[in-house]
């Protein structure tokens, strides 16, 4: 496949599961409109959710090492989650106990099997481009769902989750066959640095239970504020991500996370000090979704990369976002525990932030200095492990296309195979076609770029500037 199709799978095939997840289970407002408030042992049908998605998450990790099962994982969990969700419109309260249960589950491996593919795509500039992309999108499902929060029925805006679902198995069957047999002979096993996975877990608990507790705070003293409360973050959220993605080029791993701890750092300062109203928590969540865009980008981009390197996205994926996740559940137990007590609310909570971001800043030198160390190794792999490369021969030669240019898919396949060093005779081959059709397909290529010889071409394609 193209590169430009490896992307758009890419995208697709977590886009629009990711906007569902947001909208629906993980504390979405298809969730608050269509779900009955009940709780089960005293956890709320959200908290079961995520406390299910955090065990599963934890038990791949640490346990499942069958990665060459990747796409089977996908397709089965994608369909168990399609079922379910379905299943909801019975409107049956044991259903939805058992049913955000199963969920959490399914959506945690659909993710995790996800990590295969990504983790294989590209160099980090790249891979926070691709993030950039889906994190954006995601997100507007998530404003489409909440636009028809108080418009439509209930049943049928439930109904309407199964839409990005359905997207998703269309994208996931039409194209994610193409990578299942040969990818992960692209990967490259290495023991793990044990250290450095309990670094990366202590450093995204500490921060994501810093945002779990103070958003349970803060978003209950702006419910009254209706257009806030649902529209506010989100817009803080995708402009610094747009911003992001203006300057992916010049953006890395280190750039995003000090940045982020630093705006995260004054979200503190302001929930500490201002006082406890609308502008207050307006400015702190201002500040908070700033940081967690550019953190959630640095999660993401750097679990990447440890994947890559020790050729473990299984257990790399697993493991940290099960802290990730863990953390959200226990910042958010504990919220609602202070919201209940009332004593001292605002500062207990804002001695709890302050430790688990001074806690974040402690690890952050020992991580980096890690990370510098695998990210060295990273640049120094063989490239033929990557599955969508940046700047390759044949991106090269793109850019050398007249405008008004355009190749067909079985001329981008002849050109890879000339980048190759085949001759005519082994591309036919290859390709299942006759010596002539390839000669065809070179004299059109050669036309289209304005070159007489094959060796132009190639010329082209390998020049340094």
């Amino acid at each position: 496949m193209s590169n430009r199709k490896i992307k758009y799978f890419i995208i697709g095939s977590l886009t629009f599961y990711f906007g569902w997840l947001l909208s629906f289970p993980f504390y979405g407002p298809v969730y608050f409109s269509a779900s009955p408030q009940m709780s089960f042992m005293g956890l709320t049908l959200v908290m079961l959710f995520v406390g299910a998605h955090t065990i599963t998450h934890f038990v791949v990790g640490f346990t499942f090492r069958q990665e060459d099962q990747w796409y089977k994982i996908m397709t089965v969990s994608l369909g168990v989650t399609l079922v379910t969700n379905i299943l909801f419109m019975l409107d049956q309260p044991w259903l939805w106990v058992i049913g955000m249960v199963i969920l959490g589950i399914a959506s945690s491996l659909y993710t995790i099997g996800w990590s295969i593919l990504f983790s294989l795509t590209g160099q980090t500039q790249e891979r926070i481009k691709i993030m950039v992309i889906i994190m954006i999108s995601s997100n507007l499902v998530l404003l489409f769902f909440t636009l028809l929060k108080n418009a439509l029925p209930s049943k049928v805006l439930l109904g309407l989750t199964n839409l990005p679902l359905i997207i998703t198995c269309i994208v996931l069957v039409k194209s994610g066959h193409f990578f299942e047999e040969n990818v992960l002979s692209n990967y490259v096993k290495l023991p793990i640095s044990k250290p450095l996975l309990l670094l990366f877990s202590l450093f995204v608990f500490s921060i994501y239970l810093n945002g779990g507790l103070m958003y349970s705070i803060m978003l209950p003293a702006l419910s009254a504020e209706f257009f806030m409360i649902n529209y506010y973050p989100f817009v803080v959220y995708v402009f610094v991500l747009l911003v992001i993605y203006r300057l992916y080029k010049s953006v890395n791993s280190a750039l995003l996370i000090y940045i982020g701890m630093s705006v995260l750092g004054l979200a503190f300062i302001t929930f500490a000090l201002f006082n406890h109203n609308t502008s207050g928590y307006l400015l702190t969540i201002g500040f908070m979704e700033s940081s967690f865009a550019l953190i959630d980008l640095f999660l993401w981009t750097t679990l990447c990369i440890l994947a890559f390197v020790y050729g473990a996205p299984f257990q790399i994926f697993g493991i940290l976002l099960g802290a990730n996740t863990a953390s959200i559940f226990i910042g958010d137990l504990i919220g609602k525990r202070l919201i209940h007590a009332e004593d001292n609310l605002y500062f207990v909570t804002a001695l709890l932030s302050a430790t688990s971001i001074l806690l974040a800043i402690i690890v952050i030198p020992w991580l980096m200095q890690s990370f510098n160390h695998k990210f060295e190794l990273f640049s120094q792999e063989d490239s033929s492990r990557i599955i969508m490369n940046v700047d390759t021969p044949i991106d090269i030669l793109m850019a050398y296309l007249p405008n008004g240019k355009t190749i067909t898919d079985r001329e981008t396949e002849v050109i890879h195979l000339v980048l190759q060093g085949m001759t005519n005779k082994e591309i036919a081959r290859q390709l299942f076609i006759t010596d002539h059709t390839v000669k065809t397909h070179m004299k059109n290529i050669c036309n289209k770029f304005g070159v007489s010889r094959k060796k132009e071409l190639i010329y082209l394609a390998t020049r340094k500037e």
